[in-house]
This record gives structure tokens, C-alpha cells and sequence, in this order.
């Protein structure tokens, strides 16, 4: 291994802070992840039937409500 790269004894080389990112960075996958269970939620209720006695009013807050959870829940 080249002496620039080598990171066994833990010290920085000398293209420490020279790394760039060219492109768009892919964001965590949480926000695939939070997407996911709130479908695998809806999907759930729908097949208990509790998501048509639900008003639209209160099927929106529901929504809002599991966003905000699940959202701190993945962070």
C-alpha cells in the first residue's frame, strides 16, 4: 500500500480534506423508508376497514400525524 494511503496507524495522509463529491448526493433512505410504512400503514387499514370510516378530514390528520411520528422515528 502506498504510504499516502495507508490509514493502519490511524493518521491523516496527505490528501486529508482534499475529497470532493461531484454530483448530487443521494439523501439517506429514510425518506424511501418513511414512505414505505406509511403505505404499509394505509394498506393495513384499508384491509380492516378502518381507513373508510375515516372522514376526509380526519384521514388527512392521520396522515399528518404518522409524517411527523415516523419522520422522528427515522431520524
Amino acid at each position: 500500500m502506498r504510504k499516502e494511503y495507508d490509514f493502519s496507524k490511524a493518521e491523516r495522509g496527505k490528501y486529508y480534506g482534499r475529497v470532493r463529491v461531484v454530483g448530487p448526493v443521494k439523501e439517506s433512505g429514510s425518506d424511501d423508508a418513511a414512505a414505505k410504512l406509511r403505505k404499509a400503514l394505509e394498506k393495513d387499514l384499508k384491509k380492516f376497514g378502518l381507513l373508510e370510516k375515516l372522514d376526509r378530514a380526519e384521514r388527512a390528520e392521520l396522515r399528518k400525524l404518522w409524517i411527523e411520528k415516523i419522520d422522528k422515528a427515522l431520524a
